[in-house]
């Protein structure tokens, strides 16, 4: 049996998500050798690394995918900055 895909993508990635969606629920009905389609979020992917107790790759993820403070405080300052002109 051909092993699934597996489909990584943020949950707030509409665009993803919702074609994850349109391809899972084809209406082709399944044949021999066909590829099923598993979509995971990429925030519960994160969490099963922490529950597994691999919380180092679990914090370097979520470092590098999740965690938009380093954004916000640019675009705060940024806002700051503009508006003192």
């Amino acid at each position: 049996m051909p092993r699934p895909t597996l489909l990584v993508a943020p949950r707030l990635n509409h665009l993803v998500q919702n074609s994850a969606s349109l391809y899972a629920s084809s209406p082709a009905k399944p044949t021999t050798g066909q590829v099923p389609l598993i979509n995971v979020e990429l925030g519960l992917l994160v969490d099963m690394f922490g529950w597994s107790g691999a919380h180092e790759h679990a914090a370097a993820l979520n470092g590098r995918y999740l965690d938009w403070g380093g954004v916000d405080k640019l675009v705060r300052a940024a806002l700051k900055a503009t508006s003192k002109t």
